[in-house]
């Protein structure tokens, strides 16, 4: 009975939302990187997107003290039609730290990219319960690889935030200090992935795969082959997406670098 109750708390845990946007605001600048990249593929056919859902306006990082936060700003506001635990229901976020500990090339599970340089530690922000995110990170990236590349498990160093709150095109994601102090330190460099959320999915990660033509929640745009990336946006050279290999006998995916970081601290 106390096993089913514990299934129970765990599948309806919800995302903590209680952040002070005035002390955030009052806090000291870490870092900040602006971007004009649009939405890599054609958008989906419903009206719940919107131009400029999936743009990337700025990133920022700033010093709460005891923690870091982190404001991912996009192109419009967010919505949360389908009323998910996180107060957004479009988008998912990954964002890559990059320092001379380098743990892995590969990105998440189904994003289809790998890195020209290998990633220290790794965010994953989505609307969708922490319990759900959780066992994601454990089951679907603990074995990710292309036709050209070794297996690698990414769940010890992907990190699900606990605290996120939503003000209008902004994200706000608390990262502690006892998880990022270090990586903060070493930081070079940062990418940032915007992904279409799969709020249900049935299998793999909670993202939708990017079709070949656009339909009513999914983007148009990707090959016929099973190697095109499935990233919406990033920043730096989004073209760098495109030179994934087109073939159907084998997966080989795109190679993207990062964008350099200098602290302003």
């Amino acid at each position: 009975m106390f096993f089913l109750f514990l299934l129970s708390f765990l599948s309806c845990e919800t995302v903590e939302t209680k952040m002070d946007k005035k002390e955030i605001l009052e806090s000291k600048v870490v870092l900040r990187i602006e971007s004009e990249n649009r939405a890599f593929y054609s958008y989906p056919r419903s009206d719940m997107f919107r131009s400029g859902d999936f743009d990337i306006k700025s990133v920022e990082v700033r010093d709460l003290n005891d923690s870091y936060v982190l404001i991912l700003e996009v192109g419009s506001a967010f919505t949360n039609n389908l009323s998910l635990p996180g107060g957004w229901d479009k988008q998912v976020f990954d964002v890559y730290f990059f320092t001379n500990v380098e743990n892995h090339h590969q990105a998440l599970k189904d994003r289809r990219v790998v890195f020209k340089e290998a990633w220290e530690k790794s965010v994953l922000v989505s609307p969708v319960s922490r319990a759900s995110l959780r066992k994601e990170v454990m089951k679907v990236h603990s074995e990710v690889y292309d036709d050209t590349s070794e297996i690698e498990n990414l769940s010890s160093d992907i990190f699900v935030p606990n605290t996120i709150r939503v003000y209008d095109n902004k994200i706000y994601v608390k990262l502690p200090k006892n998880e990022f102090e270090s990586v903060m330190k070493r930081l070079k460099g940062l990418q940032i992935f915007v992904l279409n959320l799969d709020a249900y999915p049935v299998n793999g990660a909670s993202i939708k795969k990017v079709e070949q033509y656009s339909t009513y929640t999914s983007f148009g745009g990707g090959s016929y082959s099973d190697s095109h990336p499935n990233v919406i946006n990033m920043l730096g050279d989004v073209d760098d997406l495109n030179n994934f290999e087109d073939d159907i006998t084998r997966n080989v995916f795109s190679r993207v670098g990062y964008v350099e970081v200098t602290r302003e601290d």
